[in-house]
């Protein structure tokens, strides 16, 4: 799922360079994924998890979510491959 997500995102970031990934990981309180547009000021992803590979899906099916609202993302999706 990581590297799905990862390919989802710079496909992303070739269109809307204003995009913003974070991932952190801290020792004891584990994963952390941000995703922003910086243009628009906008969170598209907020959330920390213990499993990396969960906190990328769920990172995955909101960046999707955000780019259905722009025509030159809506298909993105679908020719990843």
């Amino acid at each position: 799922m990581i590297e799905r997500f990862l390919k989802f995102y710079e496909a992303c970031y070739n269109k809307k360079m204003s995009l913003r990934l974070d991932i952190i990981h801290e020792k004891c309180e584990g994963w952390y994924i941000c995703i922003t547009h910086e243009d628009s000021d906008t969170i598209i992803f907020n959330s920390d998890n213990c499993s990396l590979n969960l906190l990328c899906a769920h990172a995955y099916i909101a960046l999707e979510e955000w780019a259905r609202e722009f025509i030159e993302l809506e298909d993105i999706e679908i020719n990843l491959k």
